[in-house]
C-alpha cells in the first residue's frame, strides 16, 4: 500500500467515525453515508455525493 492510499484509507476512516457520532442521522443514513465514503474515489465525489443524498433525502 502506497503512502498516498494509507492517507486515503485513514481519511476515509475518519469520515466514517463522524458519520457514526452523528446523532441527528437514522442508522440507514449513517449506513448509506459510509457506503458512499467507501466507494468514492475523490474527495470531490465524497462532496458531490454526500450533496445529491441530502438534496434527494426527505426530511421527517
Amino acid at each position: 500500500m502506497t503512502e498516498k492510499e494509507m492517507q486515503e484509507h485513514a481519511c476515509k476512516e475518519l469520515l466514517k467515525k463522524i458519520v457514526d457520532s452523528g446523532q441527528n442521522y437514522t442508522e440507514k443514513m449513517k449506513s448509506d453515508l459510509k457506503e458512499i465514503i467507501e466507494h468514492s474515489k475523490s474527495p470531490e465525489e465524497i462532496c458531490k455525493a454526500t450533496l445529491v443524498y441530502f438534496s434527494m433525502y426527505r426530511w421527517q
